[in-house]
């Protein structure tokens, strides 16, 4: 995956997936944490879910009906092609530079999604046929849910007309095959298979890695209309209109921030986690700064003022993205 750092060094300029910046390190430790550090981590599979009942009370299984059940699982995973996935990745984050360019990864990166989605929904069928013992019915389920979360992301694929809404997409197909890999462990461990306390902290720290990519390329593709309307009534001397923009950036950083605490963040990038917090938290305080100035001399004294707020927010997103990729090793 090509690495490219898309981050302005201003407030005003256009922002975008600062996560990319650290995209091709992080991606390939995802992919090759997955492949090692279990035979069916390889990525995250699946369809449409309809989860099996669990009836109660449920029979306990016998050791020989569970390592059955593990080997015939296994065979199943046998089945996927993950470079299919690191393709669609690649593909996805490559960088642009004009309009014809961005067409082209669009066209590039469709029909690659579509390659991984089709291996994905015949996993899950393969996956429906392995005889399960009911006592660990749930946890199947809880595979197949992830699944269908990643088959359903790489659906909307399709449907995106630009860059930043095709980043949203791969950062959900992300998250989802992150969800599922956890799912994939939680079932090894039911059928007798646990994994290592350091594959389970990988596990956890992928999934922050894809959830806060997920919410950084949310909030930039929300971000870079406004932000060009900021421009365009900035040079329009158009006060009103400013204040209005600076207003909803405000906000964008306030869901940004909630987003954060919906993280379950691994305990050694605590210090990354608050640094970019405390950051995100300064952007905030200039965009309502700005959305409340009662003229435009003042409101760029105010602009001024916070110039480095948007570098500091970038550089503690970049030193978090790092933290959590060297925490996926």
């Amino acid at each position: 995956m090509s690495q490219t750092s898309r981050v302005p060094t201003s407030k005003r300029r256009r922002r975008h997936s600062l996560a990319v910046a650290v995209a091709g390190l992080a991606a390939a430790s995802l992919v090759a944490s997955a492949c090692s550090s279990s035979s069916h981590a390889a990525t995250k599979p699946t369809t449409k879910v309809t989860a099996a009942p669990v009836t109660k009370p449920i029979a306990k299984a016998s050791p020989a009906e569970l390592e059955t059940a593990y080997r015939d699982y296994q065979h199943t995973v046998d089945q996927l092609d993950s470079t299919k996935f690191s393709a669609f990745e690649s593909a996805a984050h490559q960088p642009s530079v004009g309009v014809s360019a961005g067409d082209q990864i669009l066209a590039n990166a469709k029909p690659l999604a579509s390659s991984w989605r089709d291996n994905l929904y015949a996993w899950d069928a393969l996956v429906r046929e392995v005889r399960f013992p009911a006592a660990v019915q749930g946890q199947v389920n809880q595979v197949l849910t992830a699944n269908g979360k990643e088959i359903a992301a790489l659906d909307r694929v399709q449907t995106v007309t630009n860059l930043d809404g095709l980043l949203v997409a791969a950062d959900q197909v992300g998250v989802a095959d992150a969800d599922g890999l956890i799912a994939s462990h939680v079932l090894d461990t039911a059928l007798g298979h646990p994994q290592s306390a350091h594959a389970l902290s990988v596990d956890r720290a992928q999934l922050a890695y894809a959830s806060l990519s997920e919410a950084v390329d949310t909030e930039a593709a929300a971000y870079n209309p406004l932000a060009t309307r900021y421009q365009d009534a900035d040079r329009q001397g158009d006060l009103s209109a400013i204040k209005d923009v600076a207003s909803q950036q405000g906000d964008l950083e306030q869901t940004l921030l909630r987003r954060l605490d919906q993280i379950a963040f691994p305990p050694q990038v605590a210090q990354q986690v608050a640094a970019y917090r405390t950051a995100t938290q300064a952007v905030l305080r200039l965009d309502t700064k700005e959305s409340q100035a009662s003229s435009l001399s003042g409101l760029h004294q105010i602009d001024q003022a916070g110039a480095q707020s948007g570098p500091a927010q970038d550089t503690a997103m970049r030193d978090l993205m790092q933290a959590l990729s060297t925490a996926t090793q």
